[in-house]
């Protein structure tokens, strides 16, 4: 016997399996996951797009971390590295003044 097709979904389907509101969004992912056109309707194979959710896991996945669970209970929430006091310091009135050209174009 041979293979059933492979279920083809389209733009609303990948819409709602995302919450995505915006079509060009949904375009931009199946486009990503190897899209294509029938008739002139973008679509694209399930298995692709579950290829494609996979293989975003696993390049988020750090080396050796298959075992763990992603959002285990004893895990501490992320922060960011940057230092709190490498922020710069607010603008002085006036800074514009200071550009090339005394803040003017140069047209």
């Amino acid at each position: 016997m041979t293979n059933p097709l492979p279920e083809i979904i389209d733009v609303e389907v990948v819409m709602r399996r995302y919450g995505l509101r915006d079509r060009r969004s949904a375009r931009r992912l199946m486009d990503d996951a190897g899209a294509f056109f029938i008739c002139g309707r973008l679509v694209i194979r399930r298995e692709d797009l579950l290829a494609h959710e996979e293989a975003l896991r696993a390049a988020r996945r750090p080396e050796g971390a298959e075992a763990e669970s992603p959002r285990s209970a004893n895990s501490t929430p992320r922060r960011s590295t940057r230092p709190t006091s490498a922020r710069s310091a607010p603008l002085r009135p006036g800074w514009w003044r200071d550009a090339p050209g005394g803040g003017r174009d140069a047209a």
